[in-house]
């Protein structure tokens, strides 16, 4: 029986794939999740053989919650977005498979297959060769955000969005004092020097918004 958590945030998406992933008697789905966070605290719980994930999310980002999850489970992106620079991002950033929202349930299925067998899948509609070469660029050149600990995850995108000190503060239940401490190291293990550089990082790597 392979177990799947969902984490996608339309609700006729998620119920319909839920619907069509029931009729499987070799598939459960153990939880399903709107946004990322919640999303995380159940993979956390579960420890899931798949996640399906899409990859735009409100709150924390989808690549942010890929690179979190990945840990526990390996991770099938369901997304709208065909951008080859997109799509490479999510290779890069540790996703397994690859399928868009106007590609078949069987293709899914398919798709889901292969991941749990170790394979990397990417949709059929999608140029293969294109993003792989677009993957080992970003591969090559990208800076990792895997040695950050939870905390620095936060404040990272916190701090990317314009939020003080005072304020990320209130929001994680720490102090200020805390957050700069947070945010020095997260500055460093990065490579970074100012503001601005911490949000062309964020924007670079999906974390937060253009």
């Amino acid at each position: 029986m392979v177990s799947i958590v969902m984490i996608e945030d339309h609700t006729l998406m998620r119920e319909g794939l839920k619907a069509l992933l029931h009729s499987r008697p070799d598939v459960k789905v153990v939880g399903e999740a709107s946004e990322g966070k919640q999303g995380l605290k159940l993979v956390e719980r579960h420890k899931p053989d798949l996640v399906l994930l899409d990859l735009i999310l409100p709150g924390l980002h989808g690549l942010e919650v890929l690179r979190r999850v990945r840990k526990y489970s390996k991770v099938l992106a369901v997304s709208m977005r065909s951008d080859e620079a997109f799509v490479a991002e999510a290779f890069v950033n540790g996703v397994a498979g690859y399928v868009i929202k106007e590609d078949s349930f069987d293709e899914l299925i398919d798709a889901l297959h292969a991941v749990l067998k170790g394979q990397r899948f990417m949709s059929r509609k999608l140029d293969q060769r294109r993003i792989n070469r677009v993957t080992e660029r970003l591969g090559t050149d990208a800076t990792s955000t895997e040695h950050l600990t939870n905390r620095e995850h936060e404040v990272l995108q916190m701090a990317a969005e314009g939020l003080t000190s005072s304020h990320i503060g209130n929001v994680l239940s720490i102090s200020p004092r805390t957050v700069e401490m947070h945010r020095a190291n997260l500055m460093r293990k990065l490579g970074l020097r100012s503001q601005a550089d911490l949000v062309r990082f964020a924007i670079r790597n999906r974390i937060v918004a253009a």
